[in-house]
């Protein structure tokens, strides 16, 4: 999406990738000229804050998704951090739990939680050291299986606001050779990008101008 300062490029961006998130659909929003590294991080915290808010999803998963699941959030984030995250979620504050009134059913709710997390939590604890993914190829196949495993409507959408000189010059290096495998697995790029940009240059890309 092309378009010039002022136009409203960034609120557009924001509204496609932050408050898009939601249960139903995973979405992320960076700004500037993000690496692989950094868009797999942006999922990945998406998807560990999906995992906290609804922690009932992972009763639909087997072992191997579980294990999965846990690979694809310590390969990109720190692995004490999506612990704390874990140990750290308001059970009582969730709408599983809120939604009920009775003070037993509400307790019932809260344990179950509580015993999924903890297996989810055990499942990370029992990783291997090197349990990284061999390349971004792979990591996104696996967030992929995942969010398949977890019910989100596909696709998966990165949306980028690169409102800068270099943006040309990084979207052949970063975005142009992944996008074929990305649309594969499900994984849409939206990116909004400088005007100055020239629009010849992105027809075979079949993008919008804005």
């Amino acid at each position: 999406v092309l378009g010039p300062n002022g136009v409203g490029k960034t609120a557009m961006a924001l509204a496609r990738g932050r408050y898009l998130h939601s249960a139903k659909t995973l979405a992320c929003y960076l700004s500037g000229l993000p690496s692989e590294r950094d868009i797999r991080y942006a999922l990945a915290q998406r998807l560990l804050d999906f995992t906290a808010r609804h922690p009932t999803m992972l009763r639909g998963l087997d072992r191997h998704q579980l294990l999965l699941l846990a690979r694809l959030l310590t390969d990109a984030l720190d692995t004490q951090f999506v612990l704390a995250t874990l140990s750290n979620v308001p059970l009582e504050k969730l709408d599983y739990v809120e939604q009920v009134e009775n003070k037993n059913e509400r307790s019932k709710r809260t344990r179950i939680l509580r015993s999924q997390l903890q297996l989810f939590q055990d499942t990370i604890l029992a990783l291997p050291k090197d349990n990284s993914f061999p390349s971004d190829d792979e990591w996104m196949g696996a967030l992929a299986h995942c969010t398949r495993a977890l019910r989100f409507d596909p696709p998966v959408r990165v949306v980028i606001d690169a409102d800068d000189q270099q943006c040309l010059e990084w979207l052949n290096r970063v975005i142009v050779p992944r996008v074929a495998l990305w649309k594969a697995n499900g994984i849409i790029a939206i990116i909004f990008a400088p005007h100055s940009i020239s629009p010849s240059l992105l027809n075979s890309w079949n993008w919008l101008g804005y």
